[in-house]
């Protein structure tokens, strides 16, 4: 038994791999998804800075009240540019508590009054445990968060935000 093998003589062999409009398209599609995802990247590092800020301030706040209950004694957060400072009673000094960190923006607002730059407003802590009612907003950019704190619990009452 004879076999035959045939062969084309006048077809090319095709080299196995991509060619380089392969190559280039699927990168221009990868420079494209990447480019799409940066301004979300954005938004949630711009949220994440803000959203630490404000955990950081109700912190401050459950801890000043308990401070406040356990010593019987009131007690007060100055709040300014710079952060949020309390009175040292023994030096009779403010030191910065909670220091607000570069490029975040901090706005105060007593209920029914508008929205103020944080220079010097004063957040009374009472030994019942109730607080000044007080909303606190923190800013970056266009992005913010505002919180309103609850003058019997101390603890966020409600919560708007925008990034």
């Amino acid at each position: 038994m004879i076999c035959r093998v045939r062969t084309s003589v006048g077809r090319r062999s095709r080299a196995a791999g991509f060619t380089f409009l392969e190559i280039a398209l699927t990168m221009a599609i990868i420079v494209v998804v990447f480019v799409a995802l940066i301004p979300l990247a954005d938004i949630s590092l711009r949220e994440r800075r803000l959203r630490t800020v404000m955990d950081d301030i109700a912190e401050l706040v459950a801890d000043q009240r308990t401070r406040a209950s356990e010593s019987g004694r009131p007690l007060a957060v100055t709040i300014s540019e710079a952060g949020f400072e309390q009175l040292n009673e023994e030096t009779k000094q403010f030191d910065l508590v909670l220091k607000t960190p570069p490029g975040i923006q901090v706005a105060v607002r007593f209920p029914n009054e508008k929205w103020e730059e944080a220079e010097g407003q004063r957040w009374d802590f009472a030994p019942a445990g109730m607080v000044t009612p007080l909303s606190i907003r923190v800013a970056e950019g266009d992005a913010y968060i505002e919180q309103d704190y609850d003058f019997l619990t101390g603890r966020v009452a409600e919560e708007r935000f925008s990034f």
